[in-house]
């Protein structure tokens, strides 16, 4: 995977320069991607790149915070409410499922079958195993989520999609574009010689008629 270290990025701006052009000149024409869409990627380099632009927010965010630890060691009472737990990968996914609106998506062999997952590797899931990566998001474009959605998911098991790694801005504009096919997916992965997604186990046409109209 291609990297771009944080400290890289904040030393030398030309290198954010580099990546907003790559998504303009190459995931643009891929994925259909309106001026808008570029424009929410290119904020999001913005700011998940150039923090320095959000200090004052981010200082008072802190000091809130430290507000907070110190009077929770004033007290000296640790507190831990099960009930505030972030809710596991599984709940998350059975939440996204029962408002799926495709309605190929009846039961869970209609979702692993779709995502390219084993039977096997999704009973491992249901008890408890947290998926990779590649299949968290399989998963989410096999539900066609939202990008809020599909981070939502990834949080669950400790990932997120990132603006340093080709691989997840090429997911990020993928999504955002509204383009759930894998297969044309995995063709701008390969291109850029990223690792591929799980290719669905059903036919294609069965597949492609699931996906949205303007993507068929």
């Amino acid at each position: 995977m291609i990297k771009f270290r944080r400290e890289d990025i904040e030393a030398d701006p030309a290198i954010l320069h580099k990546m907003k052009m790559f998504v303009r000149d190459n995931l643009e024409g891929e994925f259909k991607l309106t001026r808008d869409d570029y424009n929410r990627i290119a904020d999001e380099y913005e700011y998940e790149w150039h923090p320095s632009r959000n200090q004052e927010l981010l200082r008072r965010r802190q000091q809130q915070a430290d507000v907070e630890i110190v009077e929770e060691l004033q007290a000296n009472v640790i507190v831990f409410d099960p009930n505030n737990l972030t809710p596991t990968f599984m709940a998350r996914l059975i939440h996204y499922i029962d408002n799926c609106e495709i309605e190929d998506i009846k039961q869970d062999s209609d979702l692993y079958r779709r995502a390219g997952i084993s039977r096997q590797l999704f009973a491992r899931y249901r008890a408890g195993d947290a998926p990779g990566k590649d299949k968290v998001i399989a998963i989410a474009l096999a539900l066609q989520l939202n990008l809020a959605e599909t981070k939502d998911l990834l949080e669950s098991v400790g990932f997120s999609l990132s603006n340093a790694y080709l691989f997840d801005v090429i997911i990020r504009c993928a999504i955002i574009a509204g383009e759930y096919d894998v297969y044309a997916i995995n063709t701008v992965l390969r291109k850029n010689n990223q690792p591929e997604l799980p290719y669905p186990d059903i036919p294609l046409n069965e597949y492609k008629q699931s996906l949205p109209a303007a993507r068929r």
